[in-house]
This record gives C-alpha cells, structure tokens and sequence, in this order.
C-alpha cells in the first residue's frame, strides 16, 4: 500500500517553486507534488519505507508511521519523522525529483534493542538499533514533531503522539 493517511504537506520555501511534499502517514512515503506545464498538478512517491517483519507487535510487519516533515528554509533538505521505527531521517532534496537519504538517527522507537518487539527481517538495517541514554535515563517514546532552527543547525524533537497512542505503544513516556 501506498499514500494512506496523507498527514503533512510542505510546499518548497522558494517563492517561485509550484512543488512540494506530502507526508502519507501509514506504511510511510513521502509523495512529491508539482505543477506541470498544463497548469495541472501531478504527484509521485519519491520515497518509501519499507515494513519489517516483526515478532511482539500488533501485526506481523511493522509499516513505518511518518508523523511530521519539514523543508529546510534553503529548500535543501526535507526531514521526517518515523515514529513506529523511532528514527529521524535527513534527505538532500536539491534535485527535487530524487530525494537522497544523508542522515538517519534512532530516538527510541518500537524496534529498539531490548524492547519487547523483534524485528525478524528488514530491508534497511542489520540489526535493532540499541536504546539511547541520558544521563542514565533511556530516551523512551519515539520522535514525533520536528522544528528546525533558523540557521539550520539544530532539530527539536518531540516524543509524544497522542496520548492514548503514546500510552498503548509507548507506555513508559505517559508514566
């Protein structure tokens, strides 16, 4: 399946620019959307990521869940978060057409190392990424909403969802 729950849009910041993004929640691609020369738009999946195979969980394949996304002021790079994997992902957008994965980093999430869901396959990753601590305090939850600075250097993220979610998926963040 593909562009269920289209959650979030982000149009270019380029004034100019008659193209954008679109988030799809559920089973987690990212749709480009631009105006053709007809003056009609178009879209097309620029990027998806794929299901793992999982014991422990609800179903049997893990889809991924893209909660939020956002452009870089610059238009150079779009960010999203996904929130049943745990991980922030990082795409060099300055060929619009042909999204190019450059950062990923794991903040909790449902697949982390110790928890109570196995990943049995996955296409993406060699093994369950490990938890991430604090000063002794395991980050738990999973990224969620995005802000990016003015200047481009630094993300915020949020790790809750929704609070009857946040308590059936991630129960210790709710506690």
């Amino acid at each position: 399946m593909e562009g269920v729950m289209p959650l979030e849009i982000r149009f270019l910041h380029d004034p100019l620019a008659t193209e954008g993004y679109v988030g799809s929640a559920l089973y987690a691609n990212i749709f480009r959307f631009y105006r053709k020369e007809d003056g009609t738009y178009a879209a097309h999946k620029v990027i998806d990521v794929p299901p793992k195979k999982v014991e422990g969980w609800a179903l049997p394949e893990m889809p991924g869940i893209i909660t939020d996304i956002l452009l870089s002021l610059d238009d150079r790079f779009l960010y999203f978060s996904n929130w049943a994997h745990g991980d922030i992902r990082q795409y060099d957008i300055t060929d619009t057409k042909n999204p190019k994965l450059v950062g990923q980093i794991f903040l909790g999430g449902s697949i982390v190392k110790g928890g109570p869901v196995k990943v049995t396959y996955d296409p993406e990753l060699t093994e369950q990424p490990d938890p991430v601590i604090i000063k002794d305090k395991t980050i738990g939850g999973s990224p969620q909403m995005l802000q990016l600075s003015l200047d481009g250097k630094r993300l915020y993220v949020t790790d809750s969802l929704f609070s009857p979610w946040d308590r059936q998926f991630y129960p210790d963040i709710v506690k």
